[in-house]
């Protein structure tokens, strides 16, 4: 039997995309069973395909190769939406299997190919979003962004400063408190706290 780690990612938090970390670890596990891989660890994170540094991924790459095992991943997007991915992966590209593509290592070209997609479609969709809230915000400029602002938000925050406030102000009596007992006078207290 074959040494496999498997490495889940989805793009933003749980409530977005219930599924989609058990959707992927599903698939792959059917995929190590038919192919007889032993899953030795699951690496899972939140975190966009465009980012290069994500703490979990980096912790699949080091486990495999210290253990001498496969990578397991759902698609070749749920490692990377990032040509800049390529130099942390290239050194393992013969560890990774994708349960979409089969049991077989992956060729280079294809791999290039492939996140040269995924970085375009990103950078597609960023652009569709931020053209259709344009156009949202012209046809209605009176639309509200974000969570809308009412009367019991606006309490609750103006509590949070108001306690803030008193703590700092606490904090800087008890200094002048303790510049005075040092012995300096009203008059260099301000120069002191500068």
């Amino acid at each position: 039997m074959k040494k496999a780690v498997v490495y889940l990612r989805r793009s933003t938090n749980e409530l977005k995309q219930a599924n989609s970390h058990e959707m992927q670890l599903h698939s792959i596990m059917e995929f190590a069973s038919v192919h007889n891989y032993e899953v030795l660890e699951v690496f899972a994170e939140n975190a966009s395909g465009t980012l290069d540094d994500r703490p979990n991924f980096k912790a699949a790459l080091n486990f495999a190769e210290e253990n001498d095992c496969f990578i397991l991943a759902y698609r070749l997007d749920r490692i990377s939406r990032s040509l800049t991915i390529f130099n942390q992966i290239n050194p393992h590209i013969h560890r990774f299997r994708f349960s979409t593509m089969g049991n077989q290592e992956v060729s280079l070209l294809l791999i290039s190919m492939l996140l040269s997609m995924a970085h375009a479609e990103s950078k597609a969709n960023s652009e569709r979003v931020r053209q259709s809230y344009k156009t949202m915000k012209r046809n209605n400029p009176s639309l509200v962004w974000g969570r809308p602002i009412n009367d019991e938000v606006r309490a609750m925050g103006l509590e949070v400063r108001r306690k803030n406030a008193l703590n700092f102000n606490q904090h800087i009596v008890s200094i002048v408190n303790d510049l005075k007992a040092a012995g300096y006078t009203m008059w260099q207290i301000p120069q002191r706290l500068n």
